[in-house]
């Protein structure tokens, strides 16, 4: 079988975006700002010592099959098997341009510099651990949102995952036909893992983060939150 690479300038391209796609997925789980020295007692989320390591997987994970999936583009659909051993379990619409790649590389390429705006502008106040702000910015992304951080990252974990996470993927190289196979009910599974951290760990990280901006503020962050959206202006 043949192994020469696609040479479109379209197949180029979108191996170059999901590069990018996936170093700016990795930054934004990545805090711009050492850890404070001392943490906040009212931090119920960055002060369980699994953490910080469940960070380093997660942005580690991005940059090492984010790189993979690259490269398995590039040379879709004639991927070496050394590559990728079991390639009749890959999803063409993951490696080709297609309507669920391009949803998906459009999220992350316009929700990721929002996330990374947010780190610039709050400067050193933006750190992963709850920390007194010295002042509280109303300028830029935050004269119209309270949270757009929370807003790019949101996107770019759902993006990422619907784009790595899939046993259709980059996963299915290695995984059996079986359990490839049994692709909707480990879809299935996966979303209902993310759906419930998601219930506990965002309720529980706004609920101290705007209650110590409520206390250090007071009337100022009421004022503000009457005046903003928490995460779309117009919609939420």
């Amino acid at each position: 079988m043949s192994t020469a690479m696609p040479t479109s300038a379209s197949h180029l391209m979108l191996t170059v975006l999901l590069f990018l796609a996936y170093l700016i997925s990795a930054r934004c789980f990545t805090s711009p700002n050492p850890a404070p020295k001392q943490i906040n007692k009212c931090d119920r989320i960055m002060t369980a010592s699994t953490v910080y390591l469940r960070l380093f997987l997660i942005q580690w994970s991005i940059r090492v099959l984010g790189v993979y999936h690259a490269i398995l583009t590039l040379f879709y659909p004639r991927i070496p098997p050394v590559m990728c051993p079991n390639a009749a379990n890959l999803n063409i619409n993951l490696f080709t341009w297609s309507p669920y790649s391009a949803v998906c590389l459009f999220l992350i390429l316009t929700a990721g510099p929002l996330r990374l705006l947010a780190y610039a502008q709050l400067g050193k106040d933006f750190t992963y651990e709850l920390r007194k702000p010295k002042c509280l910015v109303k300028t830029g992304l935050y004269r119209y949102m309270q949270h757009p951080s929370y807003t790019g990252v949101f996107l770019v974990l759902f993006s990422t995952v619907a784009l790595l996470g899939s046993e259709r993927g980059v996963l299915g190289c290695w995984l059996p036909a079986k359990i490839s196979g049994l692709s909707p009910w480990l879809t299935v599974a996966q979303f209902a893992c993310w759906v419930g951290i998601a219930i506990y760990g965002v309720p529980t990280r706004l609920q101290d983060e705007e209650g110590l901006l409520k206390t250090e503020f007071g009337k100022e962050w009421e004022e503000y939150c009457a005046k903003t959206a928490r995460f779309i202006p117009g919609v939420l």
